[in-house]
């Protein structure tokens, strides 16, 4: 399967044309070609993001900046909530705050490394077995929900 994209943008020796082209091979399945053909879109759209100075169309997992190690146990221990503000149950979606200044010292440090990771996928990372990403109308939540686990054939 092959999937392309152009983008024209204007720089100071005036339009410029990029063409971008993705071939993904070894898909077995319907689901396989549908998750290929999303993230070959986000990928392209992250290139010609870089390229021409355009904001992809939405986020995705396109790694755009330098990844920060985290422990996934600081990850565990930052202060989760579910819907009713009570503590998560293991492997359940949940919320923290991003602002760092509203969390103790250590785990200010974890949620910038949250908050880094993020922006470097370019709106949603996996780290262990949570995706995370941002939430609210100001991203002023970091939100978790299980990693999505590929199914057996």
């Amino acid at each position: 399967m092959k999937i392309s994209k152009l983008a024209i943008a204007k720089d100071s020796s005036g339009l410029v044309r990029y063409d971008v082209m993705l071939e993904v091979s070894d898909l077995q399945s319907a689901a396989e070609v549908t998750d290929a053909k999303v993230r070959a879109e986000k990928m392209i759209d992250g290139w010609l993001a870089g390229s021409v100075h355009l904001a992809p169309k939405s986020p995705g997992p396109v790694q755009t900046g330098e990844i920060p190690q985290i422990d996934i146990a600081e990850l565990d221990a930052l202060p989760w909530l579910a819907k009713n503000k009570e503590k998560p149950e293991q492997g359940a979606w949940g919320w923290v705050l991003s602002d760092p200044e509203k969390h103790t010292k250590e785990n200010a440090a974890t949620v910038l490394k949250v908050r880094a990771a993020i922006q470097a996928y370019n709106g949603t990372v996996t780290l262990g077995e949570y995706d995370f990403k941002f939430n609210g109308d100001k991203d002023q939540f970091i939100h978790r929900c299980p990693a999505k686990q590929e199914r057996a054939r």
